[in-house]
């Protein structure tokens, strides 16, 4: 991490991992079937260990699973729509 830059950030695709599962944070520089803009207004803010952070709302996150599309995804987008807000 040490060698990260703001440019880093800048980059389509570009994922950044830290740590190891299952405590493991992914940072996404772009996200299949959403942009930002629209992601980041209806983001949901959390916190990860007394830190303030900023997660894909409920809808952008089944969006994003239905463009990717995997079983996984498919599982998980069934589990989100059960699961009350």
């Amino acid at each position: 991490m040490a060698d990260l830059s703001v440019d880093d950030l800048q980059v389509p695709g570009t994922i950044f991992q830290i740590g190891i599962e299952p405590n493991r944070v992914d940072i996404l520089t772009s996200v299949d079937g959403l942009d930002f803009d629209s992601a980041w207004a209806r983001r949901v803010i959390s916190t990860y260990g007394g830190i303030p952070i900023s997660l894909l709302g409920k809808a952008e996150l089944i969006a994003n699973k239905r463009r990717v599309g995997r079983p996984q995804d498919v599982l998980d987008i069934e589990r989100l729509e059960a699961a009350k807000d």
